[in-house]
Order: structure tokens, then C-alpha cells, then sequence
């Protein structure tokens, strides 16, 4: 369907009344049956006398509609993939840079927790602090842990 384009004709069998053209909007036969053979009819052109002077094509536009539908529908799809990955990186994600920030503060929160802290607790902190300091970006059950220890020792 992409590759096809829509086209204005002005058949000579299309005349108005007056003589002007009805020009018709369409696709071009040969073209649409590379694709969908099954839409485009072949018709014997005869003279007068009923000699075959040639072949015309004509389209089932009808036969179309089905086809576009679903092409309609696989492209919405995508859209849809393509907007969460859009709406997934930006404005609600954080740059690298405010990652970065949030890891050197979460850090410099542990370090002062660890002076702080009673000499039971000390392991876990540290292993946190090691923790924290291997991350690359806080994951949401590193950032409640962290919260937590905020907020019980005041920061």
C-alpha cells in the first residue's frame, strides 16, 4: 500500500453534459495488481462490429477497503510501540547526568549515616553504601531503602 500512490484521471468516457471533464480520483490498475491481483478486473474492448480491439483494467474498490483496514491497523500498532518507547525516554526519564547526582548524593547520605550509625548496623550500611557505589542508576527498592535511612537518621 505504501508504495502505491493515488492519482487523478480523466477517462474520455467521463464527460459531463456540457463536455467538461469528471475527472475521477483512483489508482492505476496496473500498478494495484503487481499487489492485490485480486481487486483489478481485465476487460476485452470490442468495436462496433465486435472485434477485440484491446484490453482495459478496472478496479474493485470495494475489494480495497478490507486491505486498508488492516494496514490501518498495523500501523496504529506501531505508532503505539513507537510512542512508549518516545514517552519511556523522555520528559519522565532523568539524564545521565541527573542519575549521576541522584547516586553522589544517595552516597554522601550513606557515608554520613555510617559515621552515625551503631556499630550493629555498620555491615549493612556499608554493604548498601558498596552497593550504591557499584549502581548505575538507583533501582526503586535501592531508593525506598535509602529513604528509609534518611529518614530515620534525619537527612
Amino acid at each position: 500500500v505504501k508504495s502505491k500512490a493515488g492519482t487523478t484521471y480523466d477517462p474520455t468516457a467521463n464527460r459531463l453534459p456540457d463536455g467538461r471533464s469528471a475527472g475521477r480520483i483512483g489508482v492505476i490498475a496496473q500498478e494495484l495488481e503487481k499487489i492485490l491481483p485480486q481487486v483489478v478486473a481485465h476487460f476485452d474492448d470490442t468495436d462496433t462490429s465486435g472485434a477485440l480491439i484491446g484490453e482495459h483494467l478496472a478496479v474493485n474498490y470495494d475489494d480495497i477497503i478490507p486491505v486498508l483496514i488492516e494496514a490501518i491497523k498495523e500501523q496504529q500498532t506501531q505508532i503505539e510501540a513507537l510512542q512508549a518507547l518516545v514517552v519511556g525516554s523522555t520528559p519522565n526519564a532523568m539524564s545521565d547526568a541527573q542519575i549521576a547526582e541522584e547516586i553522589r548524593k544517595a552516597i554522601e547520605d550513606l557515608e554520613t549515616i555510617r559515621n552515625i550509625v551503631s556499630d550493629e548496623h555498620l555491615p549493612k550500611v556499608e554493604k548498601f553504601l558498596k552497593e550504591v557505589k557499584n549502581s548505575t542508576k538507583l533501582s526503586t527498592k535501592q531508593k525506598e531503602v535509602l529513604s528509609g535511612m534518611r529518614g530515620h537518621y534525619g537527612l
